[in-house]
């Protein structure tokens, strides 16, 4: 049996943490936590913007394939400022210089059928751009249209007017925007589409498309420069 002075004395050596020493603990902890979640949030922003950059790869191929496939099977093209019903109303908002950028490209096929003079339309590929409330947030849209037996001979104008609200878009791509501006206009605006060349009939489409979230720094942006021409 221990006496009162060594019951004592062993008590000293065992006594528990003072509170300096949990404090010093619980900051250390604090400190390796936040190491911990900072690199975990790094590790995290860093995998999104990888992700990001594979889809706007994905979005570059989507949309350069597309056009690059359209143009070898049609025969003419035609570029509008826009895609409104004010644009159809003559041939005049046709866009023919190179100076001039246009949101609204129209690919065209058409069949010389014997014994008529003009060509008459088979099908048409439109290609739409429409610039977003904010930038990069524009969206690249497509339709396809079979032109019937009764509209083969009538004006691209006249087909396009009537079917404005008809057409049945796809949506190609989001997060866009137009990046280089119409010099011809008075107060210039970032479009899409742009003749090289109108009597050679080739172009050239320039958006950017941003993927993820710039304030959450998981955003990537990639350039969309796509060159196309219609055979002869």
């Amino acid at each position: 049996m221990k006496s009162f002075p060594q019951t004592l004395q062993s008590n000293r050596h065992h006594k528990g943490m003072t509170l300096v020493e949990m404090m010093f603990a619980l900051v250390i902890s604090v400190v390796v936590l936040g190491i911990a979640v900072n690199f975990l949030v790094e590790a995290t922003r860093a995998t999104l913007r990888v992700q990001s950059n594979s889809q706007n790869d994905l979005t570059d191929w989507g949309i350069s394939a597309g056009i690059t496939i359209d143009t070898r099977t049609a025969n003419g093209m035609t570029l509008y400022k826009s895609f409104t019903a004010s644009s159809f109303d003559t041939t005049s908002d046709e866009i023919t210089t190179n100076s001039t950028r246009g949101d609204f490209l129209v690919l065209s096929k058409t069949i010389q059928e014997d014994g008529s003079k003009i060509a008459s339309y088979s099908s048409l590929t439109g290609y739409v751009y429409t610039a977003g409330a904010t930038p990069g947030t524009g969206t690249f849209k497509k339709f396809i249209y079979a032109v019937p037996d009764l509209e083969k001979n009538l004006t691209l104008e006249t087909i396009l007017s009537t079917h404005y609200s008809d057409f049945k878009f796809e949506t190609i791509a989001t997060g866009l925007e137009a990046t280089h501006s119409d010099n011809a206009s008075s107060s210039p605006t970032n479009r899409a589409f742009l003749f090289r060349s109108y009597k050679l009939r080739s172009g050239v489409l320039n958006l950017q498309v941003t993927t993820g979230f710039k304030t959450a720094g998981t955003a990537n942006s990639k350039l969309i420069e796509t060159a196309f021409f219609i055979r002869n």
